[in-house]
């Protein structure tokens, strides 16, 4: 396209200042319009015409039928466009000037020509000419013999009925064109990826875009933007509403007039509920109510402010509280006619139902019946805090295509077969959500999934290279975080990767030298330290594990040492970030009680992030935080927070867990904590400086506490106790003097 690196601007004023010169009475800015229209801005076809143009004098108004198929568009927009002395090609063979897209024995043809010089092939059933034709048994055969052949149709997989074949299954089954999935598109409208309802100029748009875009229209007597009704006998452009008040007004004067021109545009009601001007779907015993109004209402019951029982909230009391329609003088008593509970989603029954089937249907085996392996996840679903939430799961995840592919296979699920199937986000959800609901044991998925990455990475490595790594891998950084008392968290994960990865390219650098691993000596550890990057110290443990097993020498990197700490924010700042958290309702709660502790304590993100329910205790009127064996006392407003937690969300499809080890920041899954990259963006966008502030809290509490003291109330290690205590300049000379002169009083 035009402005693309490939895009010669050159030859783009060179066919612009062609078209201008041949055409009369066309501008600058209409030929390079029409240039667009014809697609002439790609480079491609605009090198090819401005090739065609400079050997051929009268091509822009006479091409003939070899030029460039950008030209061919190219005069029949200007010939559409009412530039009369340009002539389009000829066909070859008949001399039509239409569209030449195919290519004939004496040149271009149109589609005419092209269908007559089609060599005639005889159906080998109905003798009829065939041109769409099929191979089969009996010879070739046109679409239609082919279409009614039995042996061109099978049971469809999914749904058992016998048609054509529209996708075929890995186990070897076959889809049919209903239950097939639909190509999926990037709509440019929305930005989802969803079938495409038309594939336009700009690209592909989906049914929901392509109603709100092209059929729409105008209301010529309300003036609301409806769905567009045509085919009336008044007007195709009048809505519904006002068709249908048209038609009553003309039967009545038993004479068909058009709308008259004085007639004033009508107003849309006001809905009751939202106090918007929408199209009204009921007229409720409150009011008019808009489509949105009442299908929010009937799918999520309240409770009535008159009989106090849980119902569709229809009505309206003196006081203006939503009452049900009973309550209300009314009849109406939107009841699921299945279970009888409040609330309607389709068909008569709630969503609670809806989704009951749904999960029957997705879940059950090839007999239809759920396996009593997945019967747990079943329940939990169909329990879930807001069903319809299941529903769409259901419909639109891939998590939820594949849980169902594996209820249709048959067979056992385990951690084994998820590990079989290629990694992704959908494979981990399914595995959490079955660990969730105890069909699987739960295993420490962070430890688990490093073996299966590490046959993927050294899959395509030396095999002397792959059979060093491999055990080093396995004997030393995995057998240490097994053996860790602590649960692998994702940066620790992330650090055996790092040592993985640095390690073979420490093996392909020697390789590069001429060097093997029972040559090299401190000169070349010192060589590959000093010519790399930031990640290179982390060959330390490995050459610590081959130093071991003496495959090397006395070799060794140093360890590398922790920076200070180099970003603080002043006291005032601190102080008011802090009175935010504990007193600033606009704040989220969980970013409140997060950011309390970290400016109040210092305590690492990612710890905050990791605390649960059952480290939390009240006794005597205060509430304390253990963390590892010690109590810290929290104060009243960060209790609070603390009790309000974990917030209610709808992150997950499952009902909440009432666990006492339950996590207080809980994040896709309520087993696994939130993302502390995700939510420290959301506590910077807060305004809390969330590392200046730890930072300046730890040394403001290193200044006052010695260092045992501080390591044993945040539960730290005594070594980064004491650094901090280093850098707030306190000694231990001053606890045990403080110590001995309050024995001695």
């Amino acid at each position: 396209m035009k402005g693309s690196a490939d895009f010669r601007p050159d030859a783009w004023a060179r066919v612009t200042a062609r078209l201008v010169a041949d055409i009369d009475g066309l501008s600058v800015e209409a030929a390079e319009r029409l240039l667009t229209d014809a697609r002439v801005n790609r480079p491609k076809t605009l090198n090819a015409v401005d090739c065609y143009l400079a050997i051929t004098p009268g091509g822009v108004c006479d091409p003939d039928s070899a030029c460039p198929r950008g030209m061919m568009r190219l005069s029949h927009i200007l010939l559409a466009a009412g530039y009369t002395t340009v002539h389009p090609p000829q066909c070859t063979q008949c001399g039509q000037r239409s569209a030449l897209t195919n290519v004939g024995p004496s040149g271009r043809i149109c589609e005419h020509c092209l269908r007559a010089n089609r060599p005639t092939v005889l159906c080998a059933r109905c003798g009829k000419p065939a041109l769409h034709r099929r191979n089969s048994a009996d010879g070739v055969v046109c679409s239609n013999c082919y279409s009614r052949d039995p042996s061109s149709k099978a049971p469809c997989h999914r749904c058992g009925r016998v048609g054509h074949r529209r996708r075929r299954l890995p186990c070897g089954g076959v889809l049919c064109p209903a239950c097939a999935p639909r190509p999926q598109h990037t709509c440019v409208e929305c930005g989802k990826d969803r079938p495409a309802q038309s594939i336009t100029e700009n690209g592909p748009i989906c049914s929901t875009c392509y109603s709100r875009i092209n059929m729409s229209w105008s209301c010529a007597a309300c003036g609301a933007l409806r769905r567009r009704k045509s085919g009336g006998n008044v007007g195709p452009h009048i809505c519904g509403i006002c068709r249908r008040a048209l038609r009553n007004d003309v039967q009545k004067a038993s004479t068909r007039t058009a709308l008259p021109a004085s007639r004033p545009p009508r107003v849309a009601p006001i809905c009751v509920f939202c106090r918007r001007q929408r199209p009204i779907m009921n007229r409720w015993p409150a009011g008019p109510v808009c489509k949105v109004c009442a299908k929010r209402a009937r799918s999520y019951p309240g409770i009535c402010g008159t009989c106090q029982q849980s119902a569709v909230l229809i009505g309206l009391n003196d006081h203006g509280g939503r009452i049900c329609g009973p309550c209300a003088g009314a009849s109406l008593d939107y009841r699921c006619r299945n279970c009888g509970q409040a609330g309607m989603h389709a068909n008569g029954r709630c969503s609670r139902c809806v989704t009951a089937q749904l999960l029957d249907a997705a879940l059950g085996g090839h007999d239809g019946q759920i396996p009593d392996q997945l019967r747990p996840l079943a329940d939990a679903l169909a329990a879930a805090p807001d069903p319809r939430s299941v529903a769409v799961w259901l419909a639109r995840s891939d998590a939820a295509r594949l849980l169902r592919t594996l209820a249709e296979c048959g067979e056992t699920v385990t951690h084994d077969l998820l590990d079989a199937l290629p990694p992704g986000r959908q494979v981990n959800y399914i595995r959490e959500i079955l660990v969730r609901t105890s069909v699987l044991p739960m295993r420490n998925e962070r430890l688990e999934r490093l073996e299966p990455w590490l046959d993927r990475y050294l899959a395509d490595q030396p095999a002397d290279h792959t059979l060093m790594v491999r055990n080093y891998a396995v004997w030393y950084l995995l057998h240490r975080a097994r053996r860790s008392p602590r649960p692998l968290v994702t940066a620790g994960a992330a650090r055996i990767r790092r040592r993985v990865r640095v390690a073979l390219e420490f093996l392909t650098w020697c390789d590069a030298r001429g060097r093997s691993l029972t040559d090299i000596d401190q000169g070349d550890v010192d060589t590959w330290l000093a010519t790399g990057d930031w990640r290179r110290p982390e060959v330390r443990p490995f050459l610590h594990w081959t130093t071991q097993r003496r495959i090397t020498g006395a070799v060794s990197a140093p360890a590398p040492k922790p920076a200070p700490p180099s970003v603080f924010i002043d006291e005032a700042t601190h102080l008011e970030q802090l009175h935010r958290c504990l007193h600033d309702d606009g704040i989220d709660v969980d970013l409140r009680a997060a950011g309390a502790l970290i400016l109040l304590y210092g305590i690492a993100t990612w710890r905050v992030l990791n605390l649960r329910r059952n480290q939390v205790h009240t006794r005597d009127g205060e509430t304390f935080l253990v963390l590892r064996d010690h109590e810290l006392l929290l104060p009243p407003q960060l209790a609070d927070l603390m009790a309000q937690l974990p917030r209610s969300t709808r992150r997950s499809t499952l009902p909440d867990s009432d666990a006492s080890d339950r996590l207080l920041f809980p994040g896709r899954t309520p087993d696994r904590p939130v993302d502390t990259g995700g939510f420290g963006k959301r506590l910077k966008r807060s305004g809390l400086t969330i590392r200046a502030g730890k930072n300046t809290a730890l040394l403001g509490l290193a200044a006052e506490l010695p260092a045992a003291v501080l390591a044993d109330l945040l539960a730290i290690d005594v070594g980064t106790a004491t650094r901090w205590a280093t850098y707030a300049k306190t000694e231990w000379n001053d606890y045990i003097a403080a110590r001995t002169s309050g024995d001695n009083g």
